[in-house]
């Protein structure tokens, strides 16, 4: 069950993090304080995670899409083609350099690509989450910590990273029958 208080997981019939009991009282008298950044109310459990870096798997795997993951559609999609925009302009780069090997080119290139996502992408998370926070801040500002606890349960999607492929496969396939006619 979960604290109607700051819905973290009650143990028995109390909250261990704000001390709400199910009767409606707190432990020791003390009035609720919410602790902690903006940032970490927004991430919840995740905000560790993606803080220090601990999710490189996932990151890695994902590339461009973990802005997807994230709820950022559109950085993730913009993404993608600066990611095709890279790959084809390290080509060219690396056929006039090393004409020689041209089978290395790829498997390069998509290693460098992962490493500057590794580097990178959760530090472009958490200063484009800061922004949407001070966004909900400016529009609620009497209770934005409330909302931020209620949004930390929906910080990622498995469905907007559908989308977000799905929207990339649209558009490549928009652009080659246009190129076919």
């Amino acid at each position: 069950m979960k604290c109607p208080n700051c819905k973290k997981k009650m143990k028995r019939n109390f909250c261990i993090y704000c001390g709400y009991m199910n009767n409606g009282n707190f432990i020791n008298n003390k009035p609720f304080v919410i602790k902690g950044t903006d940032l970490e109310l927004f991430l919840g459990k995740r905000f560790d995670v993606i803080n220090r870096n601990k999710n490189l798997f996932t990151v890695f795997l994902l590339g461009p899409f973990y802005f997807c993951f994230n709820r950022l559609i559109l950085l993730g999609v913009l993404a993608f083609f600066l990611d095709i925009f890279y790959y084809i302009l390290f080509f060219i780069i690396m056929k006039i350099l090393f004409p020689l090997f041209s089978d290395f080119y790829m498997p390069i290139a998509f290693f460098i690509n992962r490493l500057f996502y590794l580097a990178m992408a959760n530090f472009i998370c958490l200063r484009l989450l800061n922004l949407k926070i001070m966004k909900i801040k400016k529009k609620y500002p009497d209770n934005y910590q409330d909302i931020l606890i209620r949004k930390s349960e929906e910080h990622f999607s498995f469905i907007q990273l559908i989308i977000g492929i799905l929207i990339v496969l649209l558009i490549i396939a928009i652009i080659f029958n246009h190129l076919g006619n």
